[in-house]
């Protein structure tokens, strides 16, 4: 494995591994509308509110592709 797909490989253990934590301790995620991925509200960064409903983002680009709509 070269050193590019050694770190990627890392970086999504360790992403696995912090939603594990967020499961194990209740964290109700929310789904990126765009995208469909799983958002942590209360670390997003990006959200908006629309018809009575707050949506999550997990990205600016997703936040943005969204807001064209």
């Amino acid at each position: 494995m070269n050193g590019k797909k050694a770190a990627e490989a890392a970086a999504k253990r360790a992403y696995f591994k912090g939603q594990l934590k967020k499961i194990k301790k209740g964290v109700k995620m929310e789904i990126d509308p765009n995208c469909k991925m799983e958002v942590d509200p209360k670390t997003a960064k990006y959200k908006t509110a629309k018809n009575k409903k707050t949506y999550y983002f997990c990205s600016k680009n997703c936040f943005e592709a969204f807001m064209k709509k």
